[in-house]
Parts: C-alpha cells; sequence; structure tokens
C-alpha cells in the first residue's frame, strides 16, 4: 500500500509542475501581449505626431497664404499708370480699382448658383 501511496504522490507531484509549467508558459504568454500592445500604442503616439507637424505645417501654409492674398490686394490697389513718359511707371493709387473688387461680390467661372427651393 505504501507503494501505491508513494506513486500516486509522485504523479500528483508530477501533474503539479505541469500546471505550473503551462501557468508559467501563460503569463509568459500575458507579458508577451502587454509589450507588443505597448509598443503599438508608442507607434500610435509616433503616427499622431506625424499628423499633429503635418497639420501644423498645413496651417502655416495657410496663414502664409493669406500674408501673401492680402500683398496682391495692396498690389490691386496700387496700379501702375503707364499713361506716358511723365509719370515714369510710378504707381499711383487707384481707389477706383479696389473699390470696384469689394463693392459687389462676384462668382468664379467655375462656381454653380445654388436654388434653393420651397
Amino acid at each position: 500500500m505504501e507503494k501505491r501511496l508513494l506513486d500516486r504522490m509522485e504523479e500528483i507531484d508530477d501533474a503539479n509542475k505541469k500546471r505550473m509549467v503551462a501557468f508559467g508558459k501563460r503569463i509568459t504568454a500575458v507579458r508577451l501581449d502587454t509589450s507588443s500592445t505597448k509598443s503599438q500604442v508608442a507607434a500610435i503616439k509616433t503616427g499622431m505626431t506625424g499628423m499633429r507637424q503635418t497639420s501644423n505645417a498645413i496651417s502655416t501654409a495657410v496663414s502664409r497664404g493669406a500674408v501673401a492674398m492680402r500683398g496682391l490686394t495692396t498690389a490691386v490697389e496700387l496700379r501702375v499708370d503707364v499713361r506716358g513718359p511723365a509719370s515714369d511707371g510710378a504707381a499711383v493709387s487707384a481707389p477706383s480699382t479696389a473699390a470696384a473688387l469689394f463693392e459687389a461680390p462676384r462668382l468664379a467661372p467655375w462656381t454653380k448658383q445654388m436654388v434653393v427651393r420651397s
């Protein structure tokens, strides 16, 4: 009977060792999943940083375009008077031209008129 008890205790010990090994493998898998998730989060943060930098670059380009447009309207306000040699091509103020630009809204040729029907 002692032999059977000893054999049974050895079987139980072996089974416990196998369970501990399986448990250790599961913990290792969970750790690997955790580190994989952390690396994915880091990759997402890097992507978001790139998107923010791109957005800032676009914003800068738009604001520089607005400054250029203001310069263009200023250039339209001041036109070159080429009436004769006495003026030597000097820039003179032409308020009528600038006023004509802003008096009535004009439509670009590629736009369509929107009709609202009720």
